[in-house]
């Protein structure tokens, strides 16, 4: 999905981003398998400077987990967040994608590291409980 079109959908699914963030519902996800680092990167970074809240409730993987680089973001107990190394679109075989990989290391909460298989090098995902993470990224 392209940038434009992405914010487009986010904004007509959210009211046409009409009403004031004071009002808004946060987001919940509660499935959402990933895509294009640097598009979800993107997306994710216009909500939080709208002052959009964003509840990991359900199964967020990849891309999706970039929505941790921001502090608007919280985990529920039920959630599962799904990591694994990035490749570069559009490439036969599939191809590590080095800048991307790193980004998605870097969303990993240190206290949780422990627990995947780091530098991330397979495409294998890997899983963290959302009752895992620490208690300053838990949903209040």
């Amino acid at each position: 999905m392209g940038k434009n079109l992405s914010r487009w959908i986010i904004c007509w699914i959210f009211g046409l981003g009409i009403a004031s963030s004071v009002y808004a519902k946060p987001i919940i996800i509660k499935e959402n398998l990933g895509g294009h680092p640097y598009e979800f990167l993107s997306d994710w970074k216009w909500l939080y400077e709208h002052g959009d809240n964003i509840i990991i409730a359900g199964r967020c993987e990849s891309a999706c987990t970039l929505a941790l680089k921001f502090d608007n973001v919280c985990v529920k107990p039920n959630a599962v967040l799904g990591f694994h190394a990035a490749f570069i679109p559009y490439h036969w075989p599939k191809k590590v994608w080095p800048k991307a990989t790193r980004l998605l290391e870097d969303v990993v909460p240190q206290e949780l590291r422990y627990k995947l298989k780091m530098p991330f090098t397979s495409f294998k995902m890997q899983y963290i409980q959302g009752k895992d993470f620490p208690e300053r990224l838990k949903c209040k």
